[in-house]
């Protein structure tokens, strides 16, 4: 790998004097979910950013996203990257992180970045168009356009060389620094296992999405060309239905119908839960067609359990030749490696791309191979990068807010805005400042309102102002009516419109401190037409939100987990999304 970047011996603490300066560190990615890979290292780099030494001072962090199901203060939800740029806090921030793994309307904001932040990309890899399905070409080919504006970072972090590799060829040249993934199950110490859980029942893992370039078919296929040795075979997929291809998902149901081979369904557990199962399994099995690193693999050996995977993309890296390999898209490769390495199974044994080893001197060496891919060594290696390169910046200053400003009036907000998307809005906006007031959070309650009525967050003497405004008397009904006194606020449609006409609903909630679910009650939140329903339901990304709010903006009520299942199911495809809004509105006909 060229141009790789070696981290500095760290000097020692008494040495450097304690700061007192602010630092501030942003993170960047398009969407943050539970269980996603990147998503989990985004989050990571919020544990590394917000543990800094004592000498570096006291550190801000915030992640900005245009998504997430993740619930954490730090974390700020945006609509584009424009509002990104409108962000003081960005602007002032020393050290900001993009995590890319594929397109975001997010990652334009790169064009933009503050020039006296030290700006790092962590670069996931991108999944050739080849080996997904066809109606995702566009989003793939957008993302490697993407990719041309990595020139503007300081330097890009990639999990194995072959994603430096990968960089290299799409003529980056930005330095590069290699700091090895994590994986998400991965126990704090290991489980004591038997050589073989049953001899007359082994049981086969997988662990991931649910996608044809993740290879399961033809994983089920190799597992049914063992079945005439091998007296019983279990194969366990473990993966989340919401990041999977739902029509896959519904071939390998099929596939797992007509074969002999086991098949257990083990969707949407609990990091616990997934540990548990990678632990009791005989083998996990990896036989993807591309991967910039592949955590599975890194799980299977941190928890001891034997690894199979194809020499796609980072695997052999991640491997350390203490899994079996196989030819990527071989179909033949893919069933002799099974059955050689469930015969070793079968002995005690594990067989590896350097031989066959008794499973406690291969347990040994995983152990000790794999210490590496805990979460905790992310972090440190994070923390260090973070650490050095606040030591060697000043901090940022005046500049910040200027470069702000600028853009405020370059980017003004011009755009007309349908009334669903106003009142949608409006909704979200009150309900988060309810839920920080709720944990006594007024802080985070009119930072929350200020982004949402200047399109940036508070500096420190606005919310000194805006504090003095509430203590005055500590509703937001009253903060809202100075926002909107604003002629700033005033002229944008859209923020006028979601905010006055929420205003009066906000204040039927008397007590802003008061229980969290009375709030929401006493809020009357209006009912949206159908044609407002038709037009937010639809704007959503996978079938388990659209069914959420279809719940919340027909039925009112959240769902039941049978319900919700259900419901799932029947909408895996989009073109049936009208048909179910009908049966919901059927249920309200019916009363």
């Amino acid at each position: 790998m060229t141009n790789l970047i070696k981290p500095r011996p760290p000097k020692h603490a008494s040495s450097r004097p304690v700061s007192t300066v602010v630092r501030r560190v942003s993170i960047v990615c398009g969407s943050l979910l539970a269980y996603d890979a990147v998503s989990e290292c985004a989050l990571a780099c919020l544990a590394a950013a917000a543990a800094q030494p004592a000498h570096v001072g006291p550190v801000e962090v915030r992640i900005y996203c245009l998504e997430t199901d993740v619930l954490d203060s730090r974390i700020h939800v945006l609509k584009s990257s424009r509002d990104l740029l409108a962000e003081q806090f960005y602007h002032n921030s020393d050290f900001i992180i993009y995590h890319f793994g594929i397109f975001s309307e997010i990652h334009h904001s790169l064009a933009a970045a503050p020039r006296g932040a030290y700006v790092v990309i962590h670069f996931h890899g991108i999944t050739p168009p080849q080996y997904l399905p066809g109606d995702w070409e566009s989003l793939i080919s957008n993302s490697f356009v993407q990719v041309g504006l990595f020139s503007t970072a300081n330097e890009i972090v990639v999990g194995s060389a072959y994603l430096g590799e990968e960089l290299k060829r799409m003529g980056i040249t930005v330095p590069l620094r290699q700091i090895d993934l994590f994986g998400v199950n991965i126990a704090a110490e290991p489980a004591k296992k038997e050589q073989v859980s049953r001899p007359d029942n082994l049981n086969v893992i997988y662990c991931g999405r649910f996608v044809s370039s993740k290879q399961v078919v033809p994983l089920l296929d190799a597992l049914e060309s063992c079945v005439d040795e091998f007296k019983d075979l279990t194969l366990t997929l473990v993966g989340v239905r919401k990041h999977s291809d739902q029509l896959y998902l519904k071939s390998i149901e099929q596939r797992a119908l007509d074969g002999r081979v086991n098949v257990v369904f083990a969707l949407d557990l609990s990091s616990a839960e997934v540990i548990n199962a990678i632990a009791a399994a005989d083998m996990l099995a990896l036989p993807s067609l591309h991967e910039g690193f592949g955590m599975p693999v890194a799980e299977g050996l941190a928890n001891l359990t034997p690894i199979m995977c194809s020499d796609a993309g980072s695997l052999p890296e991640v491997a350390g030749g203490l899994g079996l390999l196989f030819k990527a898209a071989d179909q033949q490769s893919l069933n002799t490696a099974t059955r050689k390495a469930l015969r070793a199974r079968l002995e005690g044994k594990v067989l590896t791309d350097e031989g066959k080893l008794s499973y406690e001197d291969w347990a040994k060496r995983a152990q000790v191979f794999s210490s590496k891919y805990h979460r905790s060594e992310f972090v440190i290696r994070w923390q260090s990068l973070i650490t050095e390169k606040l030591a060697e910046r000043d901090p940022v200053g005046l500049p910040a807010t200027a470069m702000t400003d600028g853009l405020n009036f370059l980017f003004q907000d011009e755009t007309p805005h349908s009334p669903s998307e106003a009142q949608l809005l409006g909704q979200f906006v009150i309900l988060k400042v309810l839920s920080r007031l709720n944990n006594n959070d007024v802080t985070g309650a009119i930072n929350a309102l200020h982004r949402w009525a200047f399109g940036r967050a508070t500096d420190d003497a606005s919310l000194d102002y805006w504090l003095r405004v509430y203590a005055e008397a500590e509703t937001i009904d009253h903060l809202l009516a100075k926002m909107l006194s604003s002629a700033e606020v005033a002229s944008s449609s859209l923020r006028v419109r979601s905010l006055a006409g929420l205003n009066s609903q906000l204040a039927k909630s008397s007590n802003s401190n008061s229980d969290f679910k009375k709030s929401l009650r006493a809020l009357e939140l209006p009912a949206m037409s159908r044609g407002e329903v038709e037009h937010v339901c639809q704007s959503v990304k996978n079938p388990e939100d659209f069914i959420r709010s279809l719940y919340l903006n027909v039925l009112r009520k959240t769902p039941d987990s049978e319900g919700l299942r259900y419901w799932v199911d029947v909408a895996s495809n989009r073109d049936d999304w009208i048909t179910v809004i009908d049966a919901f509105y059927g249920y309200v006909d019916e009363g």
